[in-house]
């Protein structure tokens, strides 16, 4: 399929579509999270997962729903990664997994993280 971009009042020029990427990522749960927010016990700790994939700078991301009041959480939650392929270095790709803890008053706290090279996959 061949898309048209207008070009001013040159009328239109053919452009092809941009190859695309695309993962899904399914994040079951986590364990024996350590509550970063030393003002609270579990009461406030609202987990969630940010999944990135990268190539060097940070290319896409997405992340899971929040998960309440828990040390243990379950997302069971499939989450979808797609972006152009363009200028991509795949040797390079991996997948950067980062637990968060939600805050409503302030900055969101980093509980851990781990990278996975998609060629290890």
């Amino acid at each position: 399929m061949t898309r048209h971009r207008r070009s001013g009042s040159h009328g239109t020029q053919p452009t092809t579509p941009t190859a695309q990427l695309s993962f899904a990522v399914t994040i079951h749960s986590a364990s024996n999270i350590p509550n970063v927010d030393l003002a609270s016990h579990y009461v406030g700790l609202h987990a969630y997962v940010v999944v990135e994939l990268v190539d060097g700078a940070r290319w896409v991301s997405a992340k899971t729903g929040v998960h309440p009041a828990s040390g243990n959480p379950v997302w069971d939650e499939t989450i979808q990664l797609a972006g152009p392929v363009d200028s991509l270095d795949v040797d390079r790709l991996r997948f950067r997994f980062r637990l968060m803890d939600r805050d409503k008053f302030t900055s969101d706290n980093a509980i851990g993280s781990a990278v996975i090279p998609l060629a290890d996959l």
